[in-house]
């Protein structure tokens, strides 16, 4: 069953908890609320709560856990497309972003005129990820 999950320091996450295993949840994603710059409308994003890991379950704390309530059907929905965007679109774009920026920051490191300054603004300069 898919739940909203509200962890004690204040994170929401949602995922799949099975009876018999109630802190491992599988495949979760955070709840962020965003606000669009231009209208200033308020919207909310389910991203990778751990972004880095090729992991698709994690065990939660049951001394981390405020509350948990399983999903309505439109929010489950919400939940199974996202993670499927994420996972499909934007995992790949992710990674190769980082790729860029841990190949420049090598390529400077292994310049001899690299600098700190030089390495984050190398950095900086190839990555659109945030």
């Amino acid at each position: 069953m898919i739940y909203h999950i509200k962890l004690i320091n204040g994170q929401e996450i949602m995922g799949t908890i099975n009876d018999d295993e109630p802190t491992v949840v599988y495949e979760p994603m955070l709840i962020e609320d965003r606000q669009d710059m231009d209208t200033g409308r308020l919207y909310t994003v389910l991203t990778d709560f751990i972004p880095f890991s090729d992991e698709n379950h994690f065990v939660v704390l049951p001394s981390n856990i405020m509350c948990k309530v399983p999903l309505n059907k439109v929010s489950s929905h919400y939940y199974k497309v996202s993670k499927l965007y994420n996972r499909k679109l934007l995992k790949e774009e992710q990674m190769k972003e980082l790729q860029k920026i841990t190949d420049a920051m090598e390529d400077a490191l292994t310049s001899k005129k690299s600098s700190v300054s030089e390495i984050v603004r190398i950095s900086s300069a190839n990555s659109s990820f945030h």
